[in-house]
Order: C-alpha cells, then structure tokens, then sequence
C-alpha cells in the first residue's frame, strides 16, 4: 500500500502523479504493457462517492515508475474537496 500526502491539483488543470513501482525489497519492476486503473472518491475513505475512473495501458519506458497523468477534462466538473484515490495493476492474468 502507498499513500500519497500532499499532491494537489487544480480543477480544470493539467499535471502528472508519478508513483514508485518496486517489489517487497524495493527493486524496481517494470508495469509496461500492464493495465492501469485509477479510481478517485470525494471524501478520505474508500467507501465516499466515485468522481473519476481513469484506464490505461502503462507505456514502457520507465521502469519502476507510473505516471498517472490528469487532463483538464477529467476534473473540470470535480468538486473541491479531500479525496481518496486507488490504483490498481491488471497483468491480465487474472
């Protein structure tokens, strides 16, 4: 689990929120090619309102890294306010 203290973003604004992807003993891991999904929740538990669901396919290039990144679509219409946000990893071996 990893929480993230301190990343704000404008509604309307575009920016990045770049995350650490490594094992159990810190070593860097590679998420290229997996499917990324990010859900954002009004509020600061996972059990508030869904505002926002992003997916997409993690490009290579960054090894034990993601980026997430925000368009000003996706929060033109996001009240202001504290929110609660997952991301989770598909290597589609489900």
């Amino acid at each position: 689990m990893a929480q993230c203290d301190g990343f704000s973003l404008a509604r309307g604004e575009s920016r990045s929120l770049r995350l650490k992807y490594v094992d159990s003993d810190g070593a860097p891991q590679d998420a290229a090619g997996q499917t990324c999904v990010v859900t954002v929740r009004y509020g600061t538990t996972e059990d508030t309102d869904l505002v926002l669901t992003k997916t997409f396919t993690v490009p290579s290039g960054s090894p034990g890294y993601i980026s997430i990144d925000f368009v000003p679509s996706d929060t033109e219409d996001v009240p202001v306010g504290t929110y609660w946000f997952d991301v989770w990893l598909h290597d589609g071996t489900d």
